[in-house]
């Protein structure tokens, strides 16, 4: 009020002669006089005025709204009398204030290249900031996949890709300067080149889309494709791992691995045959048993919600889609120890419970070979097979074998607490590839996407020139698993959750740690026409 006050009253003596008369008049004495030889002929033209009421003169009728607005604007030319600034200069002073400063030069950006697009690949690229390096990406896939629902993709009641995120039209991938399918071969830490191949196939061949989780080149397969090679400054490897057949004769031959949608669509495919064959009205009783029969090795979280998937839809689909077959069904799980062996044992029991209550044979052995039809156990058993999925745990990929880097027994990259290759601080590894020297960390998800999160935090702060985090450390947020007819199994540090209530955390919890909003909308609307209309049984 004092500053409007003081130059408003500044302002009287240089916008009076802008004002009406009557406010001069008040205002300004001097001023209304100067101009008091105006007022018989403004009176002799307001005779002559139309009546009319329009805005304007609405809006002049109001004396002290024009008050108001003539007193600021008296304050305002009086502060910029005050300041010495005239009209001319107020607005050159505007318009060089809207002037944008020249751009400055941009600095020199390491290169960085990420190998893989998994769990821990996929989250490094959406934290890190990509203004900060000239980022460049090489995967053997186009795309993020969220692997905890894998499950459910393979008996139709979600998409393919409702689950799987493009990576080239993904946000995260906002600001990378080059995407390459491609599987790297090989390092070379003296030159930093990528060695790279292609596996699509060249051109005028007809495109293969079996691609599962097995499908990775090999030495003499990689050196038939044409290779081409990634500069880098600093190397992530994020390549994943493969399944692991433990050595056994037939398992690659005869099994089917659930790592990728290629593994998940060629398990479909399988399925829905085998049940069109038993429909065949010439198959025998034996046949058909046999045909509907399916063996699941591996008690971890992926058999268990596969077999559990299965049978859903064995019991909600296939009794209604295919009449007569479903007293032939049987689904078989083999495990070495207790079904879900990293959860508490209570819920372990709880899963044994319900699967022996759903008709879900769960056998304790070790498998010992497998053949084209059947599952060889050590104790000399033999259980026949239409279908058989092989999930016990992982093995290293070929480029993780060839490449020359520390790694322990298991062909896993030896990395410190930072996610630094050791005796090379260029290079960084994460996820199911590398392994914390000196902690035993489980190959999940979970852990994979925390040490992207570390390793983008570590690498922004690099760059910046900030300081780097403390040394990474994993802790649990917890474990969920879906053990069938709606019903699942949490298991959090400080709680332990089974039943309804479980499953729609389970599906609550997944639902939000998808990758985009369009993966949200999809895997909500698949769920609901699995509800409502049942599960896609088409084979194609």
């Amino acid at each position: 009020m004092y500053i409007c006050t003081k130059y408003g009253i500044i302002g009287i003596f240089v916008a009076a002669p802008y004002l009406s008369p009557s406010t001069s008049a008040r205002l300004c004495p001097s001023a209304a006089a100067a101009r008091s030889s105006h007022l018989l002929e403004e009176s002799t033209h307001r005779n002559h005025r139309v009546n009319t009421c329009t805005p304007v003169t609405l809006f002049a009728s109001c004396s002290i709204m024009r008050f108001a607005v003539r007193w600021w604007y008296s304050a305002s030319a009086g502060l910029r009398a005050k300041r010495g600034l005239s009209c001319a200069a107020v607005a050159a002073q505007r318009s060089a204030q809207t002037v944008a400063p020249p751009p400055k030069s941009p600095k020199h950006r390491e290169r960085l290249v990420i190998l893989g697009s998994g769990w821990g690949s996929f989250t490094l690229l959406h934290n890190l900031d990509k203004s900060l390096y000239d980022v460049t990406v090489v995967s053997r896939r186009n795309n993020f996949l969220f692997t905890p629902l894998l499950a459910s993709t393979t008996v139709g009641t979600l998409e393919f890709r409702s689950i799987s995120e493009p990576l080239r039209s993904s946000r995260s991938a906002e600001g990378v300067s080059a995407f390459y399918v491609g599987e790297c071969v090989d390092v070379d830490t003296e030159k930093r080149l990528v060695l790279c191949t292609s596996p699509l196939e060249s051109s005028g061949a007809k495109p293969s889309f079996n691609e599962t989780a097995t499908s990775q080149l090999s030495s003499a397969e990689a050196s038939s494709h044409v290779e081409f090679a990634v500069p880098y400054d600093k190397l992530v490897i994020g390549v994943g791992a493969l399944p692991n057949t433990l050595g056994i004769s037939g398992v690659r031959q005869y099994t089917h691995h659930l790592k990728e949608l290629g593994d998940a669509r060629s398990i479909r495919q399988h399925l829905l045959g085998n049940i069109e064959r038993a429909a065949h009205p010439f198959q025998t009783e034996e046949e058909k048993k046999k045909l509907m029969s399916v063996v699941v090795v591996g008690g971890g979280p992926t058999g268990v919600e596969f077999a559990a998937e299965l049978h859903d839809f064995l019991d909600q689909d296939g009794a209604r889609a295919f009449p007569g077959l479903a007293e032939y069904a049987s689904v078989t799980l083999i495990t070495a120890d207790e079904l879900l062996p990293s959860f508490d044992a209570s819920l372990r029991q709880y899963a044994q419970r319900r699967f022996h209550r759903e008709g879900i044979r769960v056998l304790s052995g070790i498998v010992s070979g497998v053949s084209s039809d059947r599952v060889r156990l050590s104790t000399g058993e033999e259980i026949e097979f239409g279908l058989c999925v092989w999930s016990t745990g992982i093995g290293p990929t070929p480029f993780a074998e060839r490449v020359q880097l520390p790694k322990n027994k298991q062909s896993r990259i030896k990395v410190d607490n930072r996610l630094r290759v050791l005796d090379n601080e260029s290079i960084y590894a994460l996820g199911d590839c590398a392994c914390v020297d000196g902690e035993a960390l489980p190959a999940t998800a979970q852990v994979a996407d925390r040490q992207g999160q570390y390793l983008a935090k570590a690498l922004n702060a690099f760059a910046r020139g900030d300081e780097l985090p403390p040394p990474f450390k994993f802790k649990s947020s917890g474990m969920l698993a879906y053990v069938g007819g709606y019903t699942a199994v949490a298991n959090f540090p400080s709680a332990r959750m089974r039943g309804f209530f479980s499953w729609i955390l389970w599906r609550s919890v997944y639902l939000t740690k998808l990758g985009s909003w369009r993966n949200r909308f999809q895997v909500p609307f698949d769920w609901a026409k699995t509800f409502l209309f049942g599960r896609d049984i088409n084979r194609f």
